[in-house]
């Protein structure tokens, strides 16, 4: 059977400063998409991994994207399999369970001491919803230590037939992932949980991370549907197609093929000067309908450089001069492995690390006047 996997749809999210109600209708158009793109793909089910909203509080625009989302589901021959993830509220996500249940929409958003399973065409799906140590405490007796030994709780309690193919549908932080800005996550990994923890299941449909990666063997992150952060933009975003066959090995069930989904309007990165960067035919050459991020390759600042980009590009959604931070972090780095006891030559290989130039005579005498003005106080 075969299925599309996707997470983290955070329908309602603030975009930066950008218009919040062209952002939700470009959402919608994406979660239109996603139906088209399984049907097209002749997908069986439809998989969506939690934080299905931005906020346990949604506003009444995002929830209405999310009621025609379902109406259009239960329109597409699709089975649908939905967790809460931690951005969602259990009580608003789940108010139409049993509703959306008779028209094949299966929405788990509490974890009640059992994981529930729906089986389909010989593949057994656990829907899991995020879940951490405090909320588990009471349907697992204790509370327990962590992440890790909640979750090795959780699935000690599942008995899995041998027999069959097995997919888990969660939201939780894997170990090994990589993370991005506009991610929620614990410091110090107080959240993440071992891959190896997942050994016994063929697939791990994942969410809650928005960079798409894999994680050891069989635990899979579609990533975000489209670019929700600057630190995203190198990335290539969309959703998994999953084939399994219950009749293989256990081992060579799973074959998984990442597959792209077009969002209305992009969101790129474009660097160079700001002279470059305004120049008309350089500007007329791209989409001025995208979100852009500018890294500016100036040398030095322009206070007049965030008026003069917002002309030419009317979704900025910021600016860096990455030149001279690039220049900065470098100064630091030289600046902490300096090992001068004299004062001034710290600070005049620091100049020249930041500014590519030695202080000029002016600089210099104003640094030895200085420097004597300290050694007297």
């Amino acid at each position: 059977m075969r299925f599309l996997h996707v997470s983290d749809l955070h329908i309602g999210k603030s975009f930066y400063h950008q218009d919040p109600r062209e952002f939700l209708d470009l959402q919608e158009d994406l979660l239109r998409k996603v139906i088209q793109k399984a049907q097209d793909l002749q997908c069986d089910a439809l998989v969506i991994a939690g934080d299905i909203y931005d906020r346990q509080d949604p506003g009444a625009e995002a929830v209405a994207v999310l009621d025609r989302f379902m109406n259009r589901l239960k329109d597409s021959g699709l089975t649908v399999l939905m967790i809460a993830g931690n951005h969602d509220s259990p009580k608003k996500l789940g108010y139409a369970r049993s509703f959306l249940e008779d028209r094949d929409i299966y929405l788990e958003t509490v974890y009640d001491g059992a994981i529930r399973a729906v089986e389909l065409e010989g593949v057994v799906f656990h829907l899991l919803p995020f879940i951490k140590p405090f909320s588990t405490a009471g349907v697992l007796g204790t509370r327990p230590a962590s992440f890790q030994d909640m979750m090795e709780q959780v699935l000690a309690r599942q008995m899995l037939d041998p027999d069959k193919a097995h997919v888990l549908i969660s939201h939780q932080f894997v170990s090994g992932a990589t993370t991005c800005e506009s991610e929620s996550v614990m410091v110090g990994g107080l959240d993440e949980i071992a891959a190896d923890t997942f050994r016994d299941y063929d697939y791990v449909a994942m969410g809650h991370l928005h960079s798409p990666q894999r994680i050891g063997d069989n635990v899979w992150y579609p990533g975000t549907l489209q670019r929700l952060s600057i630190s995203e933009l190198n990335q290539k975003k969309g959703a998994l197609v999953v084939d399994v066959d219950p009749s293989a090995l256990p081992g060579m069930r799973v074959k998984v093929e990442p597959v792209s989904i077009e969002p209305l309007r992009g969101f790129e990165k474009l660097s160079g000067t700001l002279a470059e960067l305004t120049e008309p035919v350089f500007v007329a050459s791209r989409d001025r309908n995208a979100y852009v991020y500018a890294a500016l390759q100036d040398e030095q600042p322009n206070p007049m450089a965030l008026m003069h980009l917002q002309e030419c590009w009317p979704r900025l959604v910021g600016l860096g001069y990455e030149a001279l931070e690039a220049r900065v972090q470098e100064a630091v780095g030289v600046a902490a492995a300096v090992r001068s006891e004299d004062p001034a030559d710290n600070i005049r290989e620091f100049y020249r690390s930041q500014n590519g130039q030695d202080l000029n005579e002016r600089q210099e005498a104003l640094l030895a006047e200085l420097l004597e003005e300290m050694e007297a106080v």
